[in-house]
C-alpha cells in the first residue's frame, strides 16, 4: 500500500467519523460526497447501521438544492466570487426542528484551481433554545408568564409614540387585587401565587391579541389597549371585573373568591408620555379602592369621569368625588389592601 493510499484512507476515516454534517460538492453544485451525519439530516430517524454508505451513494451526483433544499446556494463560490460564505439554516424532520450555522468554503487543487466546495454545518439548536429562554425571561414575569414591568413599559412607550404620531386612540387599565394581603396572611404565599396565576389566565382570556398584559407590582397589573378609546376601555375593564368576581380559585390551602379594582385612562393630548397616562390610571385606581373596591373607575386629566361596578352609580360626573387631603394622606393605607 502506497503512502498516498494510506493518506487517502486516513482522510476518509476522518471524514466518515466527523460528528458534524459535511457535504462535498463539485463545480456544478452536485453532491460529490457526504458523511453519515449529513445523511441523517434527510430522515426523521437515522438509517440503520451500515446503510449510510449505500444511502450516500444514491445521492451522489444530484444537485445539492435537490438533496438539501434548505441549504443556501453556493453559486458565488462555484463561480469563484468568494473564498467562503457563512449562513444559518434550519431542518425540520419528524416534528423536530434543528438549527445550524454553516460555512461554505471553496476547494482548490495544488494549482489553485477551484474544484468544488465543502459545506460544514454546526448544530446550534440548544444555543438557540437557550437564547430564546433568556429573551423570554428578560421580558416576562417569572410567576405568571405575562410581561414584566420593564418590558410592558417599553411596549407602552412605543405604542404611545405611535398613537400620538398618527392621532390614534390608546388606553390603559391598572388593576389591583382587592384584599390580596389577606389571602397571603390566611392561606400562605403559595396560595397567593396560585391566585395570581389563575387571575392572569382569566384576564388573558378576556383580551385581544393586540392588547398587552403585564405585572407591574406584587398584585398589580396593567393592560395596554391599542386602538381603544375610553368607552371601549371601560367596557373591557368591566368585563374583566365581572369575570374575576365570578371566579372561585381552588388552591391547595382552600378556595378563594376574588375581586379587583380597576383604574382606566385614555390617552389625552395633554399627556406628554406614557408615564402621565399611567399616572392618571393610577389615580383612578386609588379612587376605585377608596370607594369600596370591586369597581372600574375612568379618569380624565387626573379626575374620574365614570365608574362601574355592582354597587356603583354609572352617572358619576367628573369632580363629584374630589380627593380630600385626608383621603390623600390615607392613600398608602388603602393601596395594597
Amino acid at each position: 500500500m502506497t503512502a498516498r493510499t494510506t493518506d487517502t484512507n486516513a482522510y476518509f476515516q476522518v471524514f466518515e467519523s466527523l460528528l458534524t454534517p459535511v457535504v462535498l460538492l463539485d463545480t456544478d453544485g452536485r453532491v460529490w460526497n457526504l458523511n453519515p451525519e449529513a445523511v441523517k439530516l434527510l430522515y426523521a430517524t437515522a438509517p440503520p447501521d451500515g446503510e449510510h454508505e449505500q444511502e450516500a451513494r444514491r445521492l451522489l451526483g444530484q444537485p445539492v438544492q435537490t438533496v438539501f433544499p434548505w441549504l443556501p446556494s453556493s453559486r458565488r463560490l462555484l463561480e469563484g466570487e468568494a473564498q467562503s460564505d457563512k449562513f444559518e439554516c434550519s431542518v425540520s424532520n419528524g416534528g423536530r426542528t434543528r438549527f445550524f450555522e454553516g460555512r461554505v468554503s471553496g476547494l482548490r487543487d495544488t494549482n489553485g484551481k477551484l474544484t468544488g466546495s465543502v459545506i460544514l454545518l454546526s448544530e446550534v439548536t440548544e444555543h438557540k433554545a437557550l437564547a430564546h429562554r433568556l429573551e423570554r425571561l428578560a421580558r416576562t414575569d417569572g410567576l405568571t408568564g405575562v410581561y414584566n414591568r420593564r418590558h410592558l413599559l417599553a411596549v407602552a412607550a412605543r405604542e404611545t409614540l405611535r398613537a400620538r404620531r398618527y392621532a390614534r386612540p390608546l388606553s390603559v387599565m391598572l388593576i389591583d387585587v382587592d384584599h390580596f394581603k389577606q389571602v397571603n396572611d390566611s392561606l400562605g404565599h403559595a396560595a397567593g401565587d396560585e391566585v395570581l396565576v389563575r387571575l392572569t389566565h382569566a384576564m388573558t382570556a378576556a383580551l385581544r391579541s393586540t392588547d398587552a398584559l403585564g405585572r407591574v407590582g406584587g398584585e398589580e397589573f396593567a393592560i395596554l389597549l391599542p386602538e381603544t378609546d375610553e368607552a371601549a376601555a371601560i367596557a373591557a375593564s368591566e368585563r374583566i371585573r365581572a369575570r374575576v368576581a365570578e371566579m372561585v380559585v381552588g388552591t391547595q390551602a382552600g378556595a378563594v373568591r376574588l375581586t379587583v379594582s380597576i383604574g382606566v385612562a385614555a390617552l389625552d393630548r395633554s399627556d406628554r408620555d406614557f408615564s402621565e397616562l399611567l399616572g392618571r390610571a393610577d389615580e383612578a385606581l386609588y379612587r376605585a379602592k377608596a370607594r369600596g373596591r370591586d369597581l372600574v373607575v375612568a379618569a380624565a386629566l387626573g379626575r374620574p369621569r365614570l365608574d362601574a361596578g355592582p354597587t356603583a352609580s354609572r352617572n358619576w360626573e367628573s369632580g363629584t368625588f374630589p380627593l380630600s387631603d385626608e383621603a390623600l394622606a390615607a392613600r398608602a393605607r388603602t393601596r395594597g389592601s
